[in-house]
């Protein structure tokens, strides 16, 4: 007698993993605290199959989920039409459904707006535009509010340009063809649009790993373990070494598992970076023996770069380096002789560049309590460099506090960075107001 099994439970099957190809061991160390899962859909949410849709519907929660849809990536605003992309998830039957967009950031900002997200156990964003997503969301209560969900449990998911901006870089359309995304899956790159454009970025950026996930195939995850579902295959990419290890693609089906902390160390040892040891390193030290008392937390570590104000270290506490600057966001745009250029990017990218491969320490109070997620404001030290002077004097940032004025006065007069022509002051960018003719 024989069984025949439907193609939900082979889904199944695999995703409890009765197929194992790489699945390098990892000390308790290196184990991802985050204990919600992530799932990256190759292909448009328009051809999302019955399948995949019920994997993530059960992932968060079956009958008992609280399910997001984010549409902004599309071009959509009409109530009506973004209200039938609903009409699938309600098939379903989970606890609650919802559509959560805007274009606007300030209401990107207002708790009320983001509640959805603070109550859900699963957000799924939908295929479009990667800058539709960008302007509204990055750097917003939204994009916190989303990485917080991952930590306390819950489900972060989306198809084509809905799962690539939750890596730490996404393919771009402009040079140089890479930008940064949310960061919600840090140290990878993923894509679903073939070799050339992944191993372009790859090879600029050696520490990340590129993920190609064609159609129909789609990547569970859930701390350090990642496995393959659906019908398709996943490509890994790996740059080039710098001990003459040629770049490296390998394919995985599905069932497969793969190691993130495996991929991420093989990535570092490409690029020449030293892992062994301690990533991040906390210690706490007295304060000033006048002015300030109270003791500090000392935060050392090589982080990546959010934007202008804001690194990331590897166990996920975010600082906000603005203390006595601050620098335009990402989507700020300034004016120089006539034309306008990405003056937000610019000034992530000098910071970027500034850091390099170097060590960061960073001062907090010791009464923050530093956690994943997490943002905290402080200072910044490379070596003996203060980070948030260095982005002042090269023009990049403003002055924010009285004792750094003279810093941007001479940034100002030599005509450096942001001073090569015109742009609106950070803080009343923020607040809605634009140069003459930018979008």
């Amino acid at each position: 007698m024989s069984t025949c099994q439907s193609p939900l439970s082979l889904l199944l099957i695999a995703l409890v993993g009765l197929r194992f190809s790489f699945v390098p061991n990892t000390s308790a160390q290196e184990t991802d605290k985050q204990s919600g899962q992530l799932m990256l859909i190759g292909g448009r949410h328009q051809d999302l199959s019955k399948e995949l849709r019920e994997v993530f519907f059960n992932l968060a929660g079956g009958a008992k989920a609280k399910i997001v849809v984010i549409p902004t990536a599309t071009a959509e605003n009409d109530p009506e039409k973004l209200d039938k992309l609903l009409t699938e998830w309600r098939d379903l039957k989970p606890l609650s459904v919802q559509i959560l967009h805007t274009r606007d950031r300030k209401q990107a900002n207002d708790p009320a707006f983001v509640k959805p997200i603070m109550e859900a156990t699963g957000v799924f964003l939908t295929n479009g535009h990667a800058d539709r997503i960008f302007d509204a969301y990055r750097g917003t209560l939204v994009e916190k509010e989303l990485k917080k969900l991952r930590d306390r449990g819950g489900l972060v998911g989306g198809t084509g340009t809905g799962m690539t901006v939750l890596g730490e870089l996404v393919l771009w359309h402009k040079a140089p063809g890479y930008e940064p995304a949310l960061g919600i899956l840090p140290g990878f790159l993923p894509g679903d649009r073939g070799d050339e454009g992944l191993i372009a970025a790859v090879a600029a950026h050696p520490t990340q790993v590129g993920l190609d996930i064609e159609p129909e195939a789609a990547v569970v995850i859930r701390g350090n373990d990642m496995r393959v579902i659906g019908k398709g295959n996943v490509k890994v990419y790996l740059a080039k070494g710098v001990n003459n290890q040629e770049a490296k693609i390998e394919t995985f089906k599905v069932g497969d598992r793969l190691d993130l902390n495996q991929l991420r160390r093989e990535a570092a040892q490409r690029a020449g970076k030293l892992v062994d040891g301690p990533k991040v390193i906390r210690e706490t030290v007295k304060g000033g023996i006048g002015h300030s008392r109270e003791d500090y937390i000392r935060i050392t570590g090589k982080p990546r770069v959010i934007d202008g104000n804001t690194i990331a270290f590897d166990d996920g506490v975010e600082i906000d380096i603005s203390a006595g600057m601050d620098a335009p966001a990402l989507e700020q745009k300034g004016l120089i002789d006539g034309k306008f250029y990405p003056c937000g990017r610019e000034s992530a990218e000098f910071l970027r560049k500034l850091i390099g491969d170097h060590t960061v320490s960073c001062f907090v109070g010791a009464k923050d309590k530093a956690s994943p997620g997490r943002r905290l404001q402080g200072i910044c030290y490379i070596g003996e460099v203060r980070v948030d002077h260095e982005m002042i004097m090269s023009g990049w940032a403003v002055a924010d506090h009285s004792l750094a004025v003279p810093t941007e006065i001479i940034a100002r007069e030599n005509k450096r960075g942001l001073w090569r022509g015109e742009f609106i002051a950070p803080k009343r960018w923020r607040k809605g107001e634009r140069l003459p003719g930018e979008g």
